[in-house]
């Protein structure tokens, strides 16, 4: 059996990369998938904008009637980590695009910019992680030491 290769050029050495008919097949399967997660991503992201002014709306008729209106500003933040999450959908949709675009078209400069998208969404999301993990630091030493205080 006989394997055809389609070449692209790196642009670092004379050598260029060698993309084989089974790595071709393995991008256009991870570019399927990726648009998969990146569509589910933008209805998730719509249902959490949707959801957050809901709960706004919601929650500052219940609890203005109660005396606390800054309540209602909870469903205000999940808006606005909905918008955050926009962002690494986005990259991932331009990836699962781009990268279809470079494989039926052979464009070398395609596939950099496909990986230019995988890479800034897998930063984004380092990022994003590394954030996270340190709020959580930082209120459970808070949670500690209050509750040490006390």
């Amino acid at each position: 059996m006989e394997t055809s290769s389609q070449t692209y050029g790196n642009g670092l050495q004379n050598d260029p990369l060698l993309l084989t008919d089974e790595a071709i097949s393995y991008l256009k399967m991870v570019a399927s998938w990726t648009t998969f997660f990146s569509i589910l991503g933008f209805v998730f992201v719509g249902l959490m904008i949707v959801m957050g002014f809901g709960m706004t709306l919601f929650m500052s008729t219940v609890f203005a009637a109660a005396g606390k209106p800054f309540m209602a500003y909870i469903g205000l933040v999940y808006a606005v980590f909905a918008v955050i999450y926009l962002m690494p959908v986005i990259y991932l949709y331009r990836f699962s695009t781009v990268v279809k675009r470079a494989i039926q078209n052979c464009d070398s400069n395609d596939i950099m910019l496909a990986f230019k998208n995988l890479k800034s969404h897998y930063k984004f999301m380092g990022i994003l992680t590394i954030v996270i993990l340190a709020l959580y630091l930082v209120v459970g030493i808070g949670f500690a030491l209050v509750k040490f205080m006390v």
